[in-house]
């Protein structure tokens, strides 16, 4: 059921439910760097570690409808499942006539709260500036972990920093959450 929303989520936000006619995916993708000048609170300059990325699978011109879907891989906070839940899912998005642009975000155990909801913020608003995407059909599509984040990104925007530099206001259009880590119940003895 999760994964028919995540379709129809898709579909009604690009406006297409099936590939574009002769639409392919974009084998071809762009790196950026979401914080050129260090991310905050970063314990280093590894880029594996340290420094959050946006990776932008591009639309082509002629299939593009406006619209985009940040990806937020899934991975526990430990790891990115960016293959399956990434790049697969950027291709797939791409082949509907939509960018992708799929989110390297901050992990454990060397960061923790609030650095990953920082990371998964600073993308969004900078989409329609940057790459001609409307700004009112911006979509998340979060798994597990990432999806934990699509949501608390989604509902707690202005809570994860005391510093406006860092702060920002998503105004995302529509989450999709795929098996989101929401919450833990522990049952206690007795």
């Amino acid at each position: 059921m999760r994964i028919v929303s995540a379709v129809l989520g898709l579909g009604i936000l690009s406006g297409r439910m099936a590939p574009a006619e002769g639409a392919k995916p974009v084998t071809d993708h762009r790196v950026i760097i979401l914080w050129p000048g260090g991310a905050p609170g970063a314990k280093g300059t590894d880029p594996e570690q340290d420094i959050p990325t946006l990776t932008a699978w591009l639309a082509k011109p002629e299939a593009a409808t406006g619209a985009a879907v940040v990806v937020w891989p899934g991975g526990g906070y430990g790891m990115l499942a960016g293959d399956h839940e990434g790049r697969q899912v950027a291709e797939w998005v791409n082949s509907l006539g939509v960018p992708a642009f799929v989110l390297k975000y901050r992990l454990g155990p060397c960061y923790h709260h609030p650095a990953m909801l920082q990371d998964a913020g600073r993308p969004v608003r900078a989409l329609g500036q940057k790459w001609g995407v409307d700004p009112r059909r911006i979509a998340v599509l979060g798994f597990s972990a990432g999806g934990h984040l699509a949501s608390t990104a989604g509902t707690h925007f202005r809570a994860w920093s005391k510093n406006a530099r860092f702060r920002v206001t998503l105004g995302i259009s529509a989450r999709t959450l795929i098996g989101p880590a929401l919450e833990r119940v522990y049952a206690t003895p007795g």
